[in-house]
């Protein structure tokens, strides 16, 4: 969880940092690149919602334990359909893109958003006394939200934005998935569409790069 929340936050920075400086040819892979982490996001969200919530309230046969997180949700649903809304708009005529438009929807739900990613982890490891398996109910929560997101987009989403580097490396190994699906996840649905990508903020190794748009070769190239 906290993996997933740590990109998350990765994602919404590289997009708020870089936005004031991207080119205007570049616009278009921009805007794709924000809407893909938008799909993410609610796509984790919902998932949550939909399967994490309710089993946990389940295991631990407390109804509305999961209310607060729910609420929190909530707080800024309407400010990331602004977002996205916005950027939709832009993707059907790249040359209206603003940052400064940007800046002023995400500043509406950054600051909740970031407070409920945080608060959210340690929620969750306050019920390790309960008997819930927690690897199992994530795996099914995964699968919902994959299920229902276009994984050439949720998939490099994550990755190019993930940091491997975490923690001192102690997630060096996530996702727990064998080294051909990695290659997969990596080298071919990282090549679609890789000019979204190149705004992550890690690179194919999954380690931290400075973002493709504040770099001096990018402003001057």
């Amino acid at each position: 969880m906290a993996l997933v929340h740590n990109a998350i936050i990765n994602g919404y920075n590289s997009i708020y940092q870089q936005a004031p400086s991207v080119k205007p040819t570049d616009y278009p892979d921009f805007i794709g690149y924000s809407l893909a982490w938008h799909a993410m996001v609610t796509g984790h969200h919902d998932s949550e919602e939909e399967i994490l919530f309710p089993s946990l309230e389940a295991a631990t046969g407390t109804q509305g334990l999961m209310n607060g997180d729910k609420a929190e949700h909530a707080a800024f649903h309407d400010g990331m359909a602004n977002f996205k809304t916005y950027l939709t708009t832009c993707a059907a005529a790249p040359g209206s893109f603003r940052a400064t438009n940007l800046h002023h929807v995400m500043d509406t739900f950054g600051p909740t958003l970031h407070q409920h990613l945080l608060h959210e982890p340690a929620k969750l490891a306050s019920l390790a006394k309960y008997p819930i398996d927690i690897r199992a109910l994530s795996e099914k929560t995964a699968k919902y939200s994959m299920d229902r997101t276009s994984s050439v987009n949720l998939l490099p989403m994550l990755w190019f934005n993930l940091d491997l580097e975490f923690e001192d490396g102690k997630w060096k190994d996530f996702p727990p998935v064998s080294a051909p699906v990695r290659w997969v996840m990596v080298n071919v649905l990282g090549w679609w569409r890789a000019g979204w990508w190149r705004f992550g903020s890690c690179g194919a190794d999954g380690r931290r790069v400075r973002l493709l748009a504040l770099r001096e070769e990018y402003a001057s190239g």
